[in-house]
């Protein structure tokens, strides 16, 4: 191929030669080939590629899987150290080997420090050929145990997922104590907590006991022996039954232990369900309420039924005025309300900490109003002393009998949840009937259901943060990371904001994924600052947080306790939503200042004003918009805007982020245009490690 061309391409031959897929750093194609030539004579097929910026080295990256690196020191300003911290970004295991005319002792100690393999010189054909022998030998058993660990995680995935869903009671005993126990196991012991002896001492009859302790103390001294025996095995109903009991040496985490196999049939399995133990207040699960509520709705002879869906009003200000664990009592103590009020024979699951459903059987709805109305009374009434205050507070309730051509309890449940959102628009503390021609279209089911995932990802601690590392394009001291939020489903599938932030902005849930995020992010710190690490954060707040007059004093309260300065946090605000708010944004970052924590404005500079904005909030960052970075090619007049920009921020100030840095070639001009900071996946995906070595960049 000419010079000066991009690529440099070697087909691969045949006759049996080894593969070697080759990337080069290197100006000349001529040079390359002084590299490539030996390499073939040596039984090589090459196919090789050629780079010289950091952009071609990327493409190249992602067009296809490379063996080896060979590169200079530097080409074109290029560094061998920029193309390592490349790789360790986009964390991909190709072995780098520097190659040079000549080189001393302190460079080979950098090179091998910064993260090459070797340091070589390119003249040394013998030596370069012994190098790539061993590289692709070691590299081969890296693949190789790499694939081998996938695929045992993949085994280890698939046969958890065989034990959770399997009807025969499993357990894994270590030194007497339960160390695993699958769903029917706990279902036949009675959910009794892990590691209990005594659910092992119960589990057998008393004739048969010694039988059973025989077998595992045999099955542990044998490592390889399995053993099946038959017993009389007791659940939690004490209703002793014959069955098979198989023990097998496993091994879990990489220690030896016991794991018992009790066949269960789909009796002794039901009578076990029955027997285990119910909530003390007798609330079911919301999935044992939408097996009962299908069950009913799809009965042969249906019965008349009336449901409820009841939610705590303003349970934001709840959750404010009253710490978690005072939160937790007084959730418990409106359930106990509800379910004095509603009577024996009502079927009432909690749902989140602030949605019940009820089931009222051979109810009508007009039934069922008196006892809602009385509910919404008697919670009304209650006052619950914390911290020297009384806390009171009021429910919506929504009402419907479901229609005789829906069989699914979503379809159901959706007429009712729309009727309690109505009594909460219409100010709370009331009871709302379904209007009967109402049709529940689709979109309320996808509403209710995304609603009610939400809720329940909230209640069950379903989130995690991922991180972006921001980077100062000047080398001053910064270590910081952008922080994003990722809900888990049921399956432990991610969720991204994209697909649930909506409706939590409908449903009212946006102040507390705020909360949760800040506070998980406060952990995180305290973890990060015990290690020696002077780690700050960029959090976002929704629009909905910006009138919330408690939230500072929250977070002051969060600091405090957990004796970390304001100034690791950096609370981000979006511009429009300020523009909006004007009067409460400059108030909660007064506020926030106060607490010393920084505020940055978010999608910064589309709007004709944003310059105005910023003169009145005086953030101490500004995170400029995406479409500013988007728009960069080079020219004249693209740059010129985001200097224009940057200029005005400096004079006020203010340091500036550009956002959604792709490539390396932005990255030159965001540093000639004076840009502060840069954020975007040519640095790094979000991703949960913290572990980016900002001192590369310095």
């Amino acid at each position: 191929m000419s010079e000066g061309k991009t690529g440099l391409v070697e087909k691969a031959q045949a006759n049996g030669q080894s593969m070697l897929r080759l990337l080069i750093l290197e100006e000349s194609a001529s040079e390359a080939q002084t590299l490539i030539d030996p390499l073939r004579e040596a039984g090589y097929a090459v196919t090789a590629a050629r780079a010289k910026t950091p952009l071609e080295f990327q493409v190249a990256l992602k067009k296809q899987e490379w063996d080896i690196i060979l590169s200079p020191p530097e080409v074109s300003g290029f560094t061998a150290k920029q193309a390592l911290a490349l790789l360790k970004h986009a964390k991909l295991d190709i072995p780098l080997v520097i190659v040079c005319e000549q080189f001393e002792e302190r460079e080979l100690n950098d090179a091998l420090r910064n993260g090459a393999r070797a340091l070589l010189n390119k003249r040394n054909v013998e030596q370069l050929q012994m190098v790539i022998d061993r590289e692709l030998r070691d590299l081969g058993e890296r693949r190789a145990r790499h694939y081998y660990e996938h695929m045992f995680r993949e085994s280890e995935r698939r046969c958890q997922s065989l034990l959770e869903s399997s009807r025969n009671a499993i357990a894994c005993v270590r030194a007497g104590k339960i160390i695993y126990s699958n769903p029917a196991f706990d279902t036949l012991t009675g959910k009794q907590p892990e590691g209990g002896a005594a659910s092992l001492n119960t589990l057998v009859h008393s004739e048969d006991r010694q039988v059973f302790i025989d077998l595992i103390k045999e099955t542990n001294s044998q490592h390889a022996v399995s053993k099946q025996l038959t017993l009389r095995i007791q659940g939690a109903d004490g209703h002793p039954f014959k069955t098979t009991v198989e023990a097998s040496s496993v091994h879990i985490n990489g220690q030896q232990c016991v794991q018992l196999t009790i066949v269960m049939s789909a009796a002794d399995l039901g009578r076990a369900a029955a027997a285990a133990p119910r909530d003390p207040l007798g609330l079911i699960s919301s999935g044992d309420f939408i097996s009962t509520l299908d069950g009913l709705l799809q009965a042969e002879q249906r019965p008349p039924m009336a449901l409820a869906y009841l939610e705590i009003d303003e349970f934001d200000k709840l959750k404010q005025s009253a710490g978690d664990a005072e939160l937790k009592a007084i959730v418990h103590d409106i359930a106990a309300v509800i379910v004095k009020r509603a009577g024996k024979g009502i079927t009432i699951s909690q749902n989140s900490a602030q949605t019940f459903t009820l089931l009222f059987p051979e109810f009508t709805v007009e039934q069922t109003v008196k006892i809602a109305q009385a509910i919404c009374q008697d919670l009304a009434e209650q006052a619950w002393q914390r911290n020297g205050h009384n806390i009171t507070t009021t429910c919506s309730i929504g009402l419907s009998s479901p229609a005789t051509n829906v069989n699914k309890s979503v379809s159901a449940l959706a007429d009712t949840d729309v009727a309690c959102q109505l009594a909460k628009q219409a100010g709370g503390n009331r009871v709302q009937i379904a209007d009967p021609t109402h049709n529940t279209s689709v979109s309320d089911d996808q509403a209710l259901t995304a609603r009610q995932r939400l809720r329940d990802a909230l209640t069950n601690n379903r989130f995690r943060l991922v991180y972006q590392p921001i980077v100062n394009l000047h080398g001053g001291p910064f270590q910081c990371y952008d922080v994003l939020m990722r809900m888990l489903d049921e399956q432990g599938k991610e969720v991204m904001p994209a697909d649930f932030m909506p409706t939590a902005e409908k449903a009212g849930l946006m102040p507390s994924l705020d909360r949760w995020v800040i506070s998980a992010t406060l952990q995180v710190l305290v973890k990060q600052r015990a290690s020696g690490k002077e780690t700050s954060f960029i959090v976002k707040l929704s629009e909905d947080s910006l009138n919330d007059q408690t939230l500072t004093p929250w977070i002051g309260k969060q600091l405090q306790e957990l004796q970390l300065p304001g100034d690791t946090l950096i609370f981000e605000i979006k511009e429009a939503a300020a523009a909006r708010n004007p009067v409460a944004t400059k108030q909660l970052m007064q506020n926030l200042k106060q607490l010393r924590c920084r505020t940055a404005l978010g999608h910064f500079g589309t709007d004709p004003r944003s310059l105005e904005y910023l003169d009145q909030l005086r953030a101490d960052f500004v995170k400029l918009a995406g479409s500013f970075v988007d728009k960069l090619s080079g020219g004249v007049k693209d740059e010129m805007m985001i200097k224009t920009v940057v200029q005005a921020a400096h004079n006020l100030g203010t340091l500036t982020i550009a956002t959604f840095v792709q490539e390396a070639s932005k990255m030159t001009i965001l540093w000639q245009c004076q840009v502060d900071y840069i954020v975007g996946f040519f640095l790094q995906a979000p991703d949960e490690d913290l572990t980016y070595n900002f001192s590369e960049n310095e």
